[in-house]
């Protein structure tokens, strides 16, 4: 029932007309969006339009957008149409992807920055190297060391700190 006329819990009398409204059977809707929702909001949101989420699959992926526990997308995807009764799955996010670590040896420091901020990385602490680690003039200025091996895999925004040469 989508709605009745008189509304529930008001005073009738015998004999009166009470108007139901009711979804057709080949009626479908569209999964709404709920992105971001925690997994309670989501079901809710989706068993009032007659959704089914319980026995529906439940499984995380990473997310570099979505906070670890909040709601992904759903399967089928928003805005599929469905029939009511549906059985809809929620994605949750696992947290932050990995990302590989980019060689920024011997790269300046904006272009080591550059170059990490392109992988989801953020440039973390820089130092000034020994002057001895950094044996040819033309190395000046140039990154002598890296926190995080090149290649390696970290959690996206992960910090790498730099080391100079002066």
């Amino acid at each position: 029932v989508l709605s009745q006329v008189p509304a529930g819990n008001s005073s009738a009398h015998t004999g009166d007309i009470v108007v139901l409204t009711v979804l057709s059977p080949d009626a479908t809707f569209q999964i709404p969006v709920t992105r971001g929702q925690t997994t309670i909001q989501a079901a809710t949101k989706l068993g009032q339009l007659g959704l089914n989420v319980n026995g529906g699959p439940t499984t995380s992926k990473c997310s570099n957008t979505v906070a670890s526990g909040l709601v992904l997308n759903t399967a089928p995807p928003a805005g599929t149409p469905v029939k009511p009764g549906s059985t809809v799955g929620l994605v949750t996010s696992s947290g932050y992807c990995n990302v590989v670590v980019p060689n920024v040896l011997g790269l300046t420091q904006g272009a080591a920055n550059d170059a990490l901020t392109s992988q989801g990385l953020l440039m973390g602490q820089v130092t000034t190297a020994p002057a001895d680690a950094c044996l040819t003039p033309d190395t000046s200025g140039t990154v002598a060391s890296q926190s995080l091996a090149p290649g390696s895999s970290a959690p996206y925004n992960s910090s790498v700190d730099l080391t100079i040469c002066p």
